[in-house]
């Protein structure tokens, strides 16, 4: 297993050049370190940044497996990545936890949850905790709607709320809640603040309310089974893009499904030939 020296992109740097950082482009050292190695292919693992630069390498004729790992679920024509279903587990358990002091000190607790700006993590960690309130990007919210739900809760006795907050969920007509810019990275946009808005909102009604950003706890820890298995079928993947290297034409781009009998999923993994 090999791994770069930039985590980004290895293909691109940032360098300073009178004071400024200049992006430098350096797929040429990249093709020719793989020649060098002698290597018949390369399996990327990650998120749509890394997918993104090893689409660059595949159009300058590097052989390329992409697999799926990032705990947002958010690459298209995927079923599922590997470390979703850990995080998923992991802010479902802070969720559950929430809940003892949000219903013994009377508050509305509003969590922000990663995922950028897919909201398939909060949605399931929220349906999986019985939160009370879940806000997801693909679904912008009116504030005096969940307002108004923790009110009517309140009055019927239950005193407190649980609000599973996506980082990019936005109130209608707005913009979705920006932490800070970061220009060195493929993705500069650092979503974050949407919890603290809606808590400071909600304690306008009078309600006691608080946020909690889960932040990279959700990133770490050990995986579930399914996310622990999955990686070790990688193997399988150099093994058959082996046994297919002689049956494609050079140049020629196909996709196949990685099926992985044990897990019963498919992975899309994409490579040139």
């Amino acid at each position: 297993m090999l791994g770069a020296c930039n985590k980004a992109n290895p293909a691109e740097y940032f360098v300073e050049e009178d004071g400024k950082l200049v992006k430098r482009d350096v797929t040429d050292r990249v093709l020719e370190s793989c020649r060098r190695w002698e290597l018949d292919a390369v399996v990327v693992i990650g998120g749509d940044g890394t997918m993104a630069g090893a689409d660059g390498l595949i159009r300058h004729g590097l052989k390329i497996v992409g697999v799926p790992k990032t705990i947002d679920a958010d690459l298209p024509e995927t079923d599922t990545t590997f470390g979703h279903d850990t995080a998923v587990a992991t802010a479902t358990d802070a969720l559950d936890k929430v809940h003892t002091t949000a219903s013994s000190h009377h508050r509305v607790m509003v969590v922000e949850i990663m995922g950028r700006y897919a909201g398939w993590l909060a949605l399931r960690a929220g349906l999986a905790s019985g939160a009370d309130v879940i806000l997801i990007p693909e679904i912008p919210f009116k504030m005096d709607v969940v307002a108004r739900r923790c009110l009517e809760r309140s009055v019927h006795g239950k005193r407190f709320t649980i609000i599973a907050a996506g980082e990019g969920a936005k109130p209608i007509g707005g913009k979705q809640f920006v932490d800070h810019v970061d220009e060195t990275s493929p993705d500069p946009i650092r979503l974050g603040g949407v919890a603290k808005y809606v808590a400071d909102e909600i304690e306008e009604t009078g309600l006691e309310s608080r946020h909690i950003v889960l932040g990279h706890v959700q990133r770490g820890g050990g995986a579930l089974q399914v996310g622990a298995l999955a990686p070790r079928r990688l193997q399988q993947v150099e093994v058959r893009l082996r046994h297919r290297r002689s049956e494609h034409q050079a140049g020629k781009s196909r996709s196949a499904a990685y099926v992985d009998d044990a897990l019963q999923c498919a992975k899309a993994v994409h490579f040139q030939c």
